[in-house]
């Protein structure tokens, strides 16, 4: 994806997740959509916790630190260190500010924790972004955001079900992990060489591909 592109994306994606979280800040009820979802949750999965437990999975930790191991792995081996370096800190810079920054700021509670944007969310989708990035073609990248979105939308369903989150809480966290992604790989882009080049991609005809 072109810089400009990127930088778009995560300022979007930032404001979105501002937005949004706006009426839900010092809040520690749910709103009529998170009702709406939880009624329907519970009506097909209610009482089912080990496959709610089972469709949480892609979120859990250790899988995904996993996958960013693979990928970051993967990269150096194609000696594209840039997307070995986009793999780790996007994640990593994502969770970090979620946890201290963004949760403290907006002060959403359900029980005790906080939880706009979600944690587990953030995580997994900012994994799910540096693939995107990362792919190096059109079919590629459409095959990774398929696969990744009915992941996040059987574990978003787990994470209301389980009681963990409310269902705003997790588009909060889409957004903001796209927008930290986002704004990693501009960092990336510009100030490693080479930055992220990827063979294939439209709108990026006029940077060398790997190995030209």
């Amino acid at each position: 994806m072109q810089t400009r592109a990127l930088a778009g994306l995560a300022a979007a994606s930032a404001a979105f997740t501002l937005v949004f979280g706006l009426p839900l800040a010092g809040d520690s009820s749910a709103n009529r959509v998170d009702r709406a979802v939880a009624a329907v949750v519970q009506a097909g999965l209610g009482g089912r916790e080990l496959l709610l437990h089972l469709l949480l999975l892609p979120m859990e930790l250790p899988l995904v630190l996993l996958a960013v191991a693979g990928i970051a792995g993967t990269c150096l081996r194609r000696h594209r260190p840039a997307g070995a370096v986009l793999a780790v800190t996007a994640p990593a810079t994502a969770v970090a500010l979620n946890t201290w920054l963004l949760k403290p700021a907006f002060g959403r509670r359900y029980g005790e924790s906080l939880v706009y944007p979600s944690g587990h969310t953030v995580l997994f989708v900012s994994v799910l972004a540096v693939l995107v990035i990362l792919a190096r073609t059109g079919w590629q990248r459409g095959l990774v955001l398929a696969a990744g979105a009915a992941l996040l939308a059987m574990a978003g369903v787990a994470m209301v079900g389980l009681d963990y989150h409310y269902a705003t809480d997790v588009v909060g966290g889409v957004g903001f992990g796209v927008a930290v992604t986002a704004a990693i790989a501009v960092l990336v882009q510009r100030l490693l060489p080479g930055g992220l080049r990827v063979e294939g991609v439209p709108g990026q005809g006029g940077e060398p591909a790997e190995g030209s």
